[in-house]
């Protein structure tokens, strides 16, 4: 996987090289990130005050990362209202707006505006796929809400934007450890040199821990990543980026069995590689232009034996690779004083390669073609009006329209109401539509799991909000409040339904063999009705049932988010974030979905309040408390209600100065109270200490 990155930038670098280009785009300045109110990028796909962006953001900037001592991205999503963070082995999971979903498929995930929302199995974000370190960031945009008028169908409940630093931004060498309890042990060495007209920055990172105890939970994730900036005239700015990371960790469950579906504890081996090249031009100080391309491929390494003792032998496999190619168009252009345009084009070619998940060897393929567009207009000094959609062709599920409409009336400049509608919807993955999963006996089918008719239709979403921004500078107070309604149709359940199996000669030879070595006999003494009796006992053969996906559910969430910034001095920043959220569907106890959306699907309530604290010296205190009610987990073994919990994180760091060199040693508690369970009850949080250092020089 790295051969194929170091293939694939060296091919890029070679392209841009050769490329003919004229002018060079202004980047928003700092002083567009330090005011009051953040100008956010990622709503409309315009730069816009947060005042005027048409839904509720959250804007994470990079002292608040620093700050957090959070040791992965997944943590930092604890700071916004309505998220949960949780575990399925070694990787980790966030959502927002309960688990609807096992995998976090409703929500799209860009860095630098590239997808890494993953079209292998049921699609979603392998958070330990992205090749990023949190130094690296500049920012994270999160939009609450549907924004699929801006960024397509995997945007179906909100996106957020990992923005990361310009490379002439980190300068020099970077060193970094820390390290601490439940084996923790992180690293990284990072370099950045240039001339102000050609920047770049390379970084290596590692990251490993025990994970949770009594379960195969643990991580050893090695990443590097390589950005470069060119500007090449004084209207072309060009921006390459490549990276590969490598992960091996924990799965499976304790004394799993075939009621378990043999979910054995095992090793996952998961790889990702990626390269990206952005050419954006500035024509006016109201127009500009980009385009963009990138290439990324992925592959997992998921195999083990059939947890079923009577049947030993038969093994399971969920490995194969993936790859996405997309090319994507953008202008923004100003057709009067008080209208502002941006509009694009988007291609994009998924494909997935697994012989075990679709029961063939080639290579299938999802093209996606897509056109949006978002109006801003200002219709007087108090009110502004923000229209966008998304025109999206699948070629596995046709054609979806994807429309949003926003109206905000600003009071006075600081203080805004908006109120608005949209509708989206989420295509299915190729996983969802052709899935053909088994377990094999000696490379003949043994049992089917999974096999797709391709019934499964596109869910909709229909949100309705309003909200309320406030800005009290002389309080030092920022206060954003979101109401909403979400009315979700057709959302996807799993079913069993019995299907027409026949045993292979060679499951059917091995079976009635087993059945001689047990009664003492010769197979030929062994009669097919006890083969066929003892294949149905085990779900094999004639009484396969195995598991479809249908649009069972159509449930409606309702609820409030808000989150207030605090500043009532110079050294002292209270960030508090709260959301109460009801859920009803019309879901019946006796559907044959597996994983049935109920009441308890989300949490009612969540709280976090993060205080960031300057002390004498220099030195910095970081208190994080998050609290979570109770919610239902739809996972497997079984399913389950996690109880509430409350967790308490505590940051200390003491900043250092040796000649040039600037360093910080810090010590991070994670989780200070009760131990409590991360989203299933096989995934106990314990207390955890961490101690690091970094220097650059």
């Amino acid at each position: 996987m790295f051969r194929t990155t170091l293939r694939l930038s060296a091919l890029a670098a070679f392209s841009l090289s050769a490329a003919h280009v004229h002018a060079s785009p202004p980047n928003p300045s700092e002083q567009d990130f330090l005011g009051e109110l953040p100008v956010v990028l990622s709503v409309s796909r315009l730069a816009q005050p947060q005042s005027e962006a048409p839904g509720s953001v959250t804007v994470i900037d990079g002292e608040a990362i620093r700050l957090s001592g959070a040791r992965e991205i997944v943590d930092l999503f604890r700071l916004v209202p309505g998220f949960q963070v949780g575990y399925s082995g070694s990787n980790p999971r966030v959502y927002y707006h309960g688990a609807l979903d096992m995998f976090g498929q409703h929500m799209q995930v860009l860095v630098d505006g590239r997808s890494v929302y993953s079209p292998f199995m049921l699609g979603g974000v392998n958070w330990n796929n992205i090749p990023l370190a949190l130094e690296d960031i500049e920012r994270i945009e999160v939009l609450r809400g549907s924004n699929s008028a801006a960024y397509g169908s995997d945007a179906f409940l909100g996106v957020a934007n990992i923005i990361t630093k310009h490379s002439s931004q980190t300068k020099g060498w970077t060193l970094s450890r820390r390290m601490g309890e439940r084996g923790a042990d992180d690293n990284l060495l990072r370099y950045g040199g240039g001339d102000g007209q050609l920047d770049y920055r390379i970084t290596l990172g590692q990251r490993s821990d025990h994970g949770f105890d009594g379960i195969p939970s643990e991580r050893d994730l090695r990443h590097f990543n390589l950005r470069a900036d060119l500007r090449a005239t004084m209207r072309d700015e060009i921006q390459f980026q490549a990276g590969a990371v490598d992960t091996s960790g924990g799965a499976g469950y304790p004394n799993a069995d075939y009621s378990h579906n043999g979910d054995m504890f095992r090793e996952q081996r998961r790889s990702s590689a990626f390269a990206q090249a952005k050419w954006q031009r500035t024509l006016s100080p109201e127009e500009d232009f980009h385009l963009a391309f990138s290439h990324t491929e992925e592959r997992y390494v998921d195999n083990f034996l059939y947890g079923d003792p009577a049947f030993p032998g038969v093994t399971v496999d969920y490995g194969g690779t993936s790859s996405r190619d997309d090319l994507e168009l953008q202008h923004t252009f100003s057709p009067g004083q008080d209208m502002r345009i941006v509009w694009g084009a988007e291609l994009r070619r998924d494909g997935v390669q697994s012989v075990p998940l679709f029961a063939t060897g080639d290579t299938l393929r999802m093209n996606m073609a897509r056109l949006f567009g978002n109006w801003e207009w200002r219709l007087n000094p108090g009110f502004l009006l923000n229209l966008g959609t998304s025109l999206e062709h699948s070629s596995l599920t046709g054609t979806s329209n994807s429309p949003r409409a926003m109206l905000s009336y600003h009071l006075t400049p600081d203080q805004t109401f908006r109120a608005g509608i949209s509708r989206a919807t989420r295509a299915p993955s190729i996983f969802e539509e052709k899935a053909n999963v088994g377990y094999f006996l000696q490379g003949a089918l043994a049992k089917r799991t999974i096999l797709a008719r391709g019934n499964f239709q596109p869910e909709e979403i229909t949100s309705r909000e309003i909200g309320y921004l406030g800005n009290f500078r002389s309080l030092g107070l920022m206060a954003d409040v979101r109401l909403f309604h979400e009315n979700i149709k057709g959302l996807g359940q799993q079913i069993s339904y019995p299907a027409p199996f026949a045993l292979s000669p060679a499951v059917t030879n091995w079976i009635a063999g087993q059945l001689a070595a047990l009664y003492h006999v010769p197979v030929s003494f062994v009669p097919a009705s006890l083969v066929n009796a003892t294949a149905a006992a085990a779900g094999l053969g004639p009484a396969n049932t195995p598991h479809d996906f249908q649009n069972l559910d159509n449930p409606s969430i309702r609820g409030i988010e808000w989150q207030v910034e605090f500043h009532p001095t110079s050294g002292t920043r209270l960030v508090l974030n709260q959301s109460f959220l009801r859920i009803a569907s019309d879901y019946f106890p006796n559907s044959t979905a597996i994983k049935p959306v109920n009441a308890d699907t989300l949490p009612t309530h969540s709280t976090s309040l993060a205080l960031f604290q300057k002390l004498p010296q220099d030195m910095s205190l970081s208190v994080m408390v998050y609290s979570v009610g109770g919610m239902f987990w739809p996972g497997q073994p079984e399913p389950k209600v996690i109880p509430p919990y409350c967790r308490v994180d505590v940051r200390l760091a003491y900043p250092f100065h040796v000649g040039p060199t600037r360093g910080e040693v810090s010590v991070t508690a994670q989780n200070l109270g009760p131990s409590y369970y991360e989203t299933d009850t096989y995934y106990l949080f314990q207390r955890r200490i961490l101690a690091g250092i970094s220097m650059n020089f």
